[in-house]
């Protein structure tokens, strides 16, 4: 089982190095993208509000402790999860801290009511997460290789609890803002 993990570790890594190697090396920090710099089409512009992905693609799968109480791993299990994880989170580091960057420059520029700083945030962050989920539908691929049908099972579960759990931490937070 460890020999497959490593394999599949081996297969996950080179996945992730080759796409990385093709996104923008900058991590994305480079402003909007050709054809948005006329303003996003989103809620700084008076449109419906740009779907951004929640925290849960941001951050990344469990860590391996997390993980095996979530799907109750066997030792070998762990081992293999650890090598799959961190080539993942190695080969995903520069769009996290881009994404990360961004969100922060976000949040500075929504606290002044600076709309036109928030936009090009809003876009690199759109085009992060979407990398990065693109990354994780990939990861969770050679993840369902490696756990049971059961065990595949409890993570999804986990990964719907989290999704869910950020979603209705959103709504807390917009409707304190209302008041």
């Amino acid at each position: 089982m460890y020999r497959t993990a490593n394999a599949f570790a081996i297969v996950l890594l080179l996945s992730f190095s080759q796409a990385t190697a093709q996104s923008d090396p900058s991590g994305g920090m480079q402003g909007p993208p050709g054809g948005m710099s006329g303003g996003m089409s989103g809620r700084m512009s008076g449109g419906s509000r740009p779907q951004l992905p929640g925290p849960e693609v941001f951050e990344g799968p469990p860590n391996p402790p997390t993980l095996r109480q979530v799907a109750d791993l066997s030792e070998d299990q762990v081992k293999g999860y650890a090598v799959v994880y961190d080539s993942f989170m190695l080969a995903t580091r520069p769009q996290r801290d881009s994404a990360a960057t961004a969100r922060t420059a976000l949040r500075s520029a929504m606290q002044s009511q600076d709309r036109v700083a928030a936009e090009p945030q809003l876009a690199i962050l759109k085009r992060q997460g979407d990398y990065l989920g693109n990354r994780q539908n990939e990861f969770d691929g050679v993840l369902k290789k490696l756990l049971t049908g059961d065990q595949y099972t409890a993570y999804r579960k986990y990964q719907d609890d989290q999704k869910q759990a950020a979603q209705e931490e959103r709504r807390r937070v917009r409707a304190r803002r209302r008041e």
